[in-house]
């Protein structure tokens, strides 16, 4: 822009130098000889006017309040001069107020002028910046946009593979910005689905090598009273019944557990028991089993504490704690249950000083289906992995919440919270 100027002021007084008088035509203005007699004549009263004015600007501006008057410039001539009339002068003219007019009316002006080629070339280089400047801008956004989108098109990607070809690989996202929480919930989730992968496909296994066994218990008893190795007697009839009843309970589980499921907290029917007495009476029930194992249960609570609950599903929350306890706690072992009346809830809690679970494995352990190590279980009856699973689906549509952690310094502790 500066060059511009530069140009615009050279050009301006270049035009200055042109129109000014150089010594060389002062010279050839003054120079008569060549003139004819008539141009000479008056060349010569030319000089003898210029010769007045001299002496009367003279006289002026030796006494200028006897010349000075409103008016034209007269001669005078009683005194052979001149009157001087007072006016304003004009304006001096800046060369950009000839820029500004042309701005204000571009069409009613010369091409050629000084003024016109230096906004030409104005309007020219600001149109080339602001060009490079949009090309700069664009290619910025460009670059800001791929920078901001990359993570959803790796997390796209990563979906998209896992959806074609049921493969997934865990996100590696070493930003910390607004994308983490979302590449951190979608590896939980990720994690959470092979978690539950791998149970159903061992629960398959499982189920079919369980059902495969009483199955063909039973067609070997039928094949051996058949060729008359065996005779059907007080003998062999409880022996298939013992491989019907382990068919019939693995199928009854899975029912059990799939119409608990299809529960809502509409459809249960909810009444005030007292706690005390319903854990007694299932005490009882479970007595030889606890004797058997040699396994003491003790119970701590006042006895006035009441808890609003479906009681048959409360039962059911009973049956799988106690039998979960028979199966996996050990010999010699104690079952404690706990309740109490807090501010807003009622809390309910089971511990054994058995061998507990590992670590890794609580949070896993209320997923349908999931078993923990197999040779933890002391009955011969196939566990299905849905005891806790269907305690936490009751809490649950009773608005409570189960919490399962380890007994310290061993053993595990099972909480119950329902609201009041």
């Amino acid at each position: 822009m500066g060059t511009l100027f530069v140009e615009y002021t050279q050009e301006i007084q270049s035009n200055e130098q042109k129109g000014s008088l150089s010594p060389e035509k002062l010279r050839a203005v003054l120079d008569v000889s060549t003139l004819s007699t008539e141009k000479q004549d008056e060349y010569k009263a030319i000089v003898s006017e210029l010769s007045t004015i001299s002496t009367s600007l003279k006289n002026i501006s030796d006494n200028p309040e006897l010349y000075i008057q409103k008016g034209s410039l007269n001669r005078n001539e009683s005194e052979g001069g001149y009157a001087l009339r007072v006016s304003t002068p004009p304006s001096q003219t800046s060369p950009f107020a000839n820029i500004t007019a042309i701005i204000t009316n571009p069409t009613g002006w010369d091409k050629d002028t000084p003024e016109w080629n230096l906004i030409l070339g104005l309007l020219t280089r600001l149109l080339i910046t602001n060009i490079v400047f949009l090309l700069f801008v664009t290619s910025l956004y460009y670059l800001w946009i791929r920078h901001i989108f990359a993570p959803i098109n790796l997390i796209m990607s990563r979906l998209r593979s896992y959806i074609d070809s049921s493969k997934f690989q865990t996100i590696r996202y070493l930003r910390d910005d607004e994308f983490s929480p979302l590449v951190m919930t979608i590896n939980s989730l990720y994690k959470s689905l092979r978690v539950q992968e791998n149970i159903r496909s061992n629960f398959l296994s499982d189920i079919s090598h369980e059902i495969r066994t009483p199955i063909t218990a039973v067609r070997c008893y039928l094949e051996a009273i058949e060729d008359g190795m065996m005779t059907l007697d007080t003998k062999t009839i409880p022996l298939l019944q013992t491989e019907l009843t382990r068919l019939t309970s693995i199928t009854e589980q899975i029912m059990e557990y799939e119409s608990l499921t299809h529960h809502v907290s509409d459809d249960i029917g909810v009444e005030k028991f007292d706690i005390r007495s319903q854990i007694e009476e299932l005490i009882y029930e479970y007595r030889p089993q606890f004797d058997k194992i040699k396994q003491q249960v003790q119970i701590y609570g006042n006895i006035d504490v009441s808890v609003r609950m479906d009681r048959n599903m409360f039962v059911q929350i009973l049956h799988n704690i106690f039998s979960n306890s028979i199966k996996y706690a050990g010999n010699n072992t104690t079952l404690e249950c706990r309740y109490s009346r807090e501010k807003d809830t009622i809390r309910i809690e089971f511990s054994d000083n058995g061998v507990g679970i590992p670590t890794e494995e609580i949070s896993l352990v209320r997923e349908k289906f999931y078993r923990v190590d197999k040779s933890r279980t002391r009955d011969a009856n196939m566990s299905m992995g849905i005891g806790l699973s269907i305690i936490d689906h009751i809490v649950r549509i009773h608005d409570g919440s189960l919490d399962i952690s380890n007994n310290i310094p061993h053993g595990l502790s099972i909480a119950i919270t329902i609201p009041r």
